[in-house]
């Protein structure tokens, strides 16, 4: 699970309806124009976001409240989800680097207190050591990002749900809130994408103890609850993580939580069973 800001500027978007839209000749458009950006996709079910860099799609993301659980295969299941809107929002492709970044890189440093850690000597050692990677400033409704190039910003940006300022003009008014307002920083260094080894591929999660769901939505929120309801169906958590529209890697800490704590079990999948009970379903 990721928590960011993206910048939901009117004036750089567009809205298409999919009844309307052929989806495939539509993405084959954003690729020639080397879109980058986001979009916002709604299904009946579910709120996405899809990002863009230079026409490709990179993450995909399932979003619940203001959190995004990173959702791989959403650009390949597209045409699956019934979608209902999209709505693209063009940025800076520098942007969606820092991003990705966030998602996919190596964390260096994580909750560091504006209070306690001193901003620009910071900068300065990552400029030294030629960091490749991006670092976040979180404030309650803002976030800075600054992307690093062997330790020089390539670019910068002070985000906010509908506005965006970028480069000097947002170096320097990161530079004097971190002096004004508490916030908190993140190194992520860069890698490559894809590289984190899912467990659980076939593993089937068995409940062993009633009466947990209450714990598990007030650790895990919805998606605990969808989990939950999923998992007593006795799918392979490959599956299960597929009908959540999320990677495996988004829950496996509820598993590990679920197993650690006495409530379930994690058993090897079993096709048989699996097949009698498709066929009693199915009658």
């Amino acid at each position: 699970m990721h928590s960011f800001i993206l910048p939901r500027i009117k004036s750089k978007s567009w809205v298409h309806s999919p009844k309307y839209l052929i989806l495939d000749k539509f993405l084959g458009y954003l690729e020639q124009k080397k879109f980058s950006g986001f979009s916002d996709l709604t299904s009946d079910l579910h709120t996405f976001v899809l990002l863009f860099l230079e026409g490709k799609a990179l993450n995909g993301f399932r979003v619940i409240s203001n959190d995004f659980y990173v959702f791989s295969s959403l650009f390949q299941r597209l045409h699956q989800l019934e979608l209902t809107q999209l709505v693209f929002y063009e940025t800076p492709s520098s942007f969606v680097t820092g991003i990705a970044d966030v998602v996919d890189g190596t964390p260096q440093h994580k909750g560091l207190s504006t209070s306690f850690a001193s901003f620009k000597p910071l900068l300065k050692d990552l400029e030294s050591e030629k960091f490749e990677g991006t670092v976040t400033i979180q404030w309650k409704t803002t976030e800075g990002l600054i992307i690093l190039h062997h330790g020089v910003p390539e670019n910068v940006f002070l985000v906010t749900p509908s506005d965006m300022s970028e480069g000097k003009e947002a170096l320097e008014e990161i530079l004097d809130r971190v002096n004004r307002e508490k916030g908190t920083i993140n190194i992520f260094q860069r890698s490559e994408r894809g590289i984190h080894q899912e467990k659980f591929q076939q593993e089937v999660l068995h409940l062993t103890t009633t009466g947990v769901e209450e714990e598990v939505q007030s650790r895990y929120g919805v998606l605990g609850t969808e989990f939950l309801r999923a998992v007593s169906e006795k799918k392979p958590l490959h599956d299960v993580a597929s009908d959540l529209c999320v990677n495996i890697s988004e829950i496996e800490p509820l598993c590990t939580y679920l197993v650690e704590k006495g409530y379930a079990e994690l058993k090897e999948r079993d096709v048989i069973e699996e097949k009698t009970r498709k066929f009693w379903n199915e009658l």
